[in-house]
């Protein structure tokens, strides 16, 4: 099958509503065609959103900055980068920077970073997820939503 037909039947599942395959969350986490993605990205956000779209300022600072975030006025949301190299740091960045923005949404850390926090392991990233949704976080990716059900 080629990348474009591929590309086309993972729209299709999405588009049914149907849960994607671990083999094709494994290879869209890969790869470099952020284009297609972000399209992907877009009509499962729409399927399950509509079509109402928000833009916010975005403010970002860095995980390990656990002492005191400063969040600006006037920021839509929060975002740490560089994610920690240990879960429970990570899991207490969120949870300082979330003490800090009060209603401002915090999210976080890049895809391959989550990834290598939970050793690669499909359980261990849903766990981790999880744990840092249960911290404050929004979903740290947009592939997160594209494998939601």
């Amino acid at each position: 099958m080629t990348r474009a037909a591929w590309f086309d039947a993972v729209g299709d599942r999405l588009r049914s509503g149907a849960p994607l395959p671990e083999a094709d969350i494994a290879k869209l986490s890969q790869t470099r065609d952020l284009v297609r993605l972000g399209a992907l990205a877009d009509e499962r956000r729409r399927a399950v959103r509509g079509d109402r779209v928000t833009f916010v300022r975005l403010a970002e600072a860095p995980a390990g900055d656990v002492d005191g975030y400063d969040v600006p006025s006037g920021a839509g949301e929060l975002r740490l980068v560089r994610c920690p190299g240990a879960v429970e740091q990570a899991l207490e960045a969120v949870r300082a920077a979330v003490r800090a923005a009060g209603d401002v949404p915090v999210s976080g850390f890049a895809l391959e970073e989550l990834v290598d926090l939970s050793r690669a392991e499909a359980s261990r990233f849903a766990d981790l997820l999880a744990a840092l949704r249960e911290a404050g976080a929004l979903a740290p990716e947009v592939l997160a939503r594209l494998c939601e059900s």
